[in-house]
């Protein structure tokens, strides 16, 4: 996928780090977007197709897991939501009882 990758935006006196994921034509496409105080905090960040995406974090003892989704619209084929329903699931599922899930 092009146009993946980690930026830092903001203003002075205030950065932000951008996680995202889409394409270079500027079609489709979504991120997370985190304070870099609390960027530092991210121990991974995984992508699973160009629709779902989740940022792990430490603070402590304690794990935030931050899934960013871009739901298929309506209108778009069965097949597609499908998919993406499934992407979903594999992310959730990868969470633990301990951790806090943020969707």
């Amino acid at each position: 996928m092009g146009g993946q990758g980690a930026r830092f935006l903001g203003v002075k006196g205030r950065k932000y780090k951008l996680w995202w994921s889409g394409n270079n034509e500027g079609i489709g496409g979504f991120g997370i977007l985190v304070k870099d105080e609390i960027s530092e905090r991210a121990v991974g960040v995984r992508r699973s197709g160009n629709r779902v995406m989740m940022v792990v974090m430490v603070f402590g003892e304690e794990v935030v897991r931050v899934i960013s989704v871009y739901i298929p619209q309506r209108g778009r084929q069965e097949s597609e939501k499908h998919q993406f329903y499934d992407k979903l699931a594999c992310e959730w599922d990868l969470q633990n009882g301990k951790e806090f899930v943020l969707v």
